[in-house]
């Protein structure tokens, strides 16, 4: 996965939990959501994550 396509994905969830302010543990579980899917861009993370909903 690109580095850009990343941070789009941390930027999409981060977006999407509508936390203010994030500590060691919220981001820690930021980064296991984002790593754990198979997605490597964007667009398939978020197709994924509409099919877990």
């Amino acid at each position: 996965m690109k580095q850009d396509e990343f941070r789009k994905i941390i930027d999409y969830i981060k977006e999407r939990s509508k936390w203010k302010d994030a500590d060691f543990q919220t981001w820690r579980l930021v980064l296991k959501r984002a790593l754990s899917s198979p997605a490597t861009t964007l667009e398939e993370f978020i197709i994924n994550e509409e099919g877990i909903e």
